[in-house]
């Protein structure tokens, strides 16, 4: 018998129990307006169900949020994962989850493109209780969903003790009665949105995890399965696919996973979402190195990484301040250098976006870096240079990116001696490096200035610092939304990123 997309977890997770809620996903699901009339026909939604018992009647027709998704202004924070272009004849996809679904929503949306508007929530979706809390700005509309793909788990099992320290000895965030008790409030204000409702699994919890024990997965994954069987409601197992692939997690004890895991879960997610609403998902042609966010600072008067939790303390206060940015509050640096500390690991590949504005430009300047002392790290920066008119508003400058150890003079650059920005604007910036045929490329604003092969590299010094600016060619202006992914993104997925307007 044909092994079906929504498997059975092993374990405490009862197998019975899936196997009915898994039943839903082969029940009787609406059918696309047939290709020859698309064009001229919008997508039928499925009928609203009546309200639940948590949702006041008509809640939907007078929510406040209910354009919040139609709204780049809403938009300005949400980083990779954010607006939305709507085609009305197309079906709308919400994915709800925390970290690990921001992993996949990328590709979901790529396999459905020009198939299904896919959207994602704003922001990490956390425990249940974030849900409760704003599940009228995550629904937006309500009514408008045709189907909407959700998880919790991973934040509700998180252990922390007294100090909100991770600290495995201490009990789960909530207990088993608690969980049970938010899953069924979730679920009530999720049907009362007559879409079509499908459960994902949490995915596993690996051996040494910070703040998690191995099996509180299992046992809230069985919790939540009889629910969803009791509601009727389809299970898309996350966790056995996952399961099966423990050597895509990120790391030893990283619940999160490479870009080649959620890429495998992005496919499963689009055999779900291709049998509820008969659609088709793209082939999305791929080695499985898709790259991934591994970094994120949006510096909002911090310097917290979003995705280690990592919060750098900069040592000399004096040499930065946070402003108003392009997408939200930005990080103003005053002509010195601030360590972000060993962050960005030993990459062979990887891309570095950034928005950034310069306020002068009287010499080079160091953007941003990842060189150590060693003769041994290859390392990169890269730095604004001069071009015709160097000096005051409106002033033009190239960009190198530079791989190797500019300390030890052993680079090779891709260079740009062409203007590519302009003082006194913001510009986004990309540059990428695929390590084993050696490819750079640098694009500005969405639009490739350069490209070259060959380049050598060699070991890289995971100790060394990532730091911005320089205390020598320091950096005077502002940058915003620095990501560093673990491997090369293309051309489309730069732009979308560059795309990302202020509001």
């Amino acid at each position: 018998m044909r092994r079906s997309v929504v498997q059975c977890v092993t374990g405490s997770f009862a197998i019975s129990v899936l196997l009915g809620a898994a039943q839903a996903l082969d029940a009787p699901v609406n059918t696309r307006v047939p290709s020859g009339t698309q064009g001229s026909s919008a997508w039928t939604p499925k009928p609203g169900l009546p309200a639940q018992p948590a949702i006041a009647p008509g809640f939907w027709a007078t929510n406040g949020f209910a354009d919040f998704y139609t709204q780049r202004k809403n938009w300005d924070e949400s980083g990779v994962i954010g607006f939305v272009e709507c085609d009305p004849k197309l079906p709308r996809i919400l994915l709800i989850g925390d970290s690990i679904s921001m992993g996949y929503t990328l590709d979901v949306r790529q396999l459905f493109k020009g198939k299904a508007n896919v959207y994602r929530i704003h922001g990490n979706g956390g425990d249940m209780t974030r849900f409760l809390a704003n599940y009228a700005r995550y629904l937006g509309a309500g009514t408008n969903w045709d189907l909407i793909h959700f998880n919790w788990g991973l934040h509700d099992i998180v252990r922390q003790d007294a100090t909100k320290a991770y600290n495995s000895a201490a009990q789960p965030r909530f207990t088993e009665a608690e969980y049970v008790q938010h899953l069924e409030q979730c679920v009530a204000i999720l049907k009362s949105t007559g879409a079509h409702l499908v459960w994902a699994s949490t995915t596993p919890v690996p051996p040494q995890s910070a703040g998690r024990v191995t099996g509180d997965e299992v046992a809230r994954n069985a919790l939540a399965a009889t629910i969803m069987q009791r509601e009727g409601i389809a299970v898309d197992d996350l966790y056995t696919l996952m399961k099966t692939n423990e050597h895509l997690h990120a790391g030893p004890g990283n619940v999160h996973f490479t870009g080649g895991g959620y890429l495998v879960q992005a496919r499963q997610i689009a055999q779900v979402i291709e049998k509820k609403l008969g659609i088709t998902a793209n082939v999305v042609a791929t080695n499985g190195t898709a790259a991934r966010l591994v970094n994120h600072w949006r510096f909002n008067n911090n310097f917290r990484d979003e995705m280690t939790k990592v919060e750098s303390k900069p040592a000399d206060a004096r040499s930065f301040a946070f402003v108003p940015g392009q997408l939200s509050p930005c990080l103003q640096l005053k002509n010195k250098g601030v360590s972000l500390g060993a962050q960005a690991g030993p990459l062979k590949s990887f891309s570095v976006t950034l928005w950034f504005k310069a306020d002068q430009f009287e010499r080079p300047m160091t953007l941003i870096g990842k060189t150590g002392a060693s003769t041994n790290n290859a390392g990169w920066q890269i730095s604004l240079r001069h071009s015709a008119k160097t000096e005051g508003e409106g002033a033009t400058g190239g960009i190198w990116f530079m791989i190797g150890n500019p300390a030890t003079r052993k680079t090779q650059n891709l260079r740009f001696d062409r203007p590519a920005f302009t003082v006194g604007k913001w510009h986004h910036l990309a540059c990428t490096f695929e390590g084993e045929s050696g490819t750079a490329e640098m694009y500005v604003d969405g639009v490739q200035l350069t490209r070259a092969t060959g380049i050598a590299q060699s070991a890289q010094d995971p100790a060394s610092e990532l730091k911005l600016g320089n205390n020598r060619y320091g950096f005077s202006g502002c940058l915003d939304e620095l990501q560093i992914w673990d491997g090369p993104l293309t051309g489309s997925q730069i732009k979308e990123l560059a795309n990302q307007e202020g509001g």
